[in-house]
């Protein structure tokens, strides 16, 4: 269990250095910039401090803006925190972290130190290798919007031995937004943007990779993209509805539009990479996108490792 209090994790040193850890060019809708709340660095932080182990600290609400979805003319919500949340929620998400990576499957890459999508995709080959060459590949509909907040304030309890920081948490949950002038509350998903939100999704779907492991099916999972291999169709087919049923318990429901059975030889599409036989093929529109990226190079006057970095955060 994790038995820090929230008073010694929320000590100005330590929101200071997360002060020096956070982006440090957007701010929220209350129009404190990061250089603002610099100029009175150690009274912000030291009443920022008491606030919160007083019980008297409420975020901000968020300000909202649209950006578009990569390959489809959707929108994705990204939501904007206050400099002082954004200080609050990376101590949390510093203390917390390395408590739960303990807790995480191995075959989970999002979000995690030392993982990545290259990461997961060769785990992938490896488990063909070894004769696992069916596949169930699917996402969650709407997985981010769709968390339950009373499921997820159970999970925590679990783990978390300090109440009053769950509190803290459940209030970055439950925090509406501002697009322009008309306000969302918000009482189900977690906020895209947050600093804690891909921590608290890991933590929400471990339910699900433990039950996977725990009835001894193979998958790799990136966020709420997932595929499970199998060695033949027969149990595929029987562990779908199975599948359903437990994301069910979760609140959740498959993305069916993206639910398919396959044999790799036919081929399957799986975080931007088409697999194919032993073949493996960047997707036409990411390449396209790279490419982009690339002669936008030639118009930066970054140097070349700053810019492949940014591009590869991006």
């Amino acid at each position: 269990m994790f038995t820090k209090p929230l008073e010694y994790i929320c000590l100005p040193s330590a929101l200071k250095e997360s002060f020096e850890a956070i982006s440090k060019n957007s701010h929220g809708l209350d129009g404190v910039s990061f250089q603002k709340f610099s100029q009175d660095l150690q009274q912000n932080l030291q009443e920022l401090s008491q606030n919160i182990v007083e019980g008297k600290y409420a975020p901000e609400p968020l300000k909202t803006i649209e950006i578009n979805k990569i390959g489809s003319d959707a929108k994705r919500k990204i939501s904007l925190s206050a400099i002082k949340d954004k200080i609050v929620q990376m101590t949390l998400y510093t203390n917390l972290n390395p408590y739960y990576e303990k807790l995480f499957s191995d075959k989970s890459y999002a979000y995690r130190p030392k993982k990545s999508t290259i990461k997961a995709l060769n785990r992938i080959s490896d488990f063909f290798s070894r004769g696992l060459r069916v596949v169930i590949k699917t996402d969650i509909e709407n997985f981010f919007d769709t968390i339950n907040h009373a499921i997820l304030l159970e999970l925590l309890d679990k783990e978390i031995q300090d109440k009053s920081l769950i509190r803290v948490i459940s209030l970055f949950m439950q925090t509406g937004s501002f697009k322009t002038l008309e306000y969302d509350k918000h009482t189900l998903g977690v906020h895209q943007g947050d600093i804690l939100s891909p921590l608290l999704s890991n933590i929400y779907l471990n339910e699900m990779d433990k039950w996977l492991e725990h009835n001894e099916f193979t998958f790799v999972r990136y966020a709420d993209d997932f595929i499970l291999l199998f060695q033949n169709f027969h149990d595929a087919k029987e562990t779908l509805p199975e599948l359903r049923k437990f994301l069910s318990t979760l609140k959740l429901t498959l993305k069916e539009s993206k639910t398919t059975i396959t044999h790799v030889k036919d081929g399957f599409e799986f975080l931007g990479v088409r697999f194919e036989g032993k073949q493996r093929f960047i997707e036409n529109e990411r390449f396209q996108k790279s490419i982009s990226k690339i002669h936008a190079f030639g118009k930066s006057k970054q140097p070349f490792f700053s810019f492949i970095k940014s591009t590869i955060m991006n």
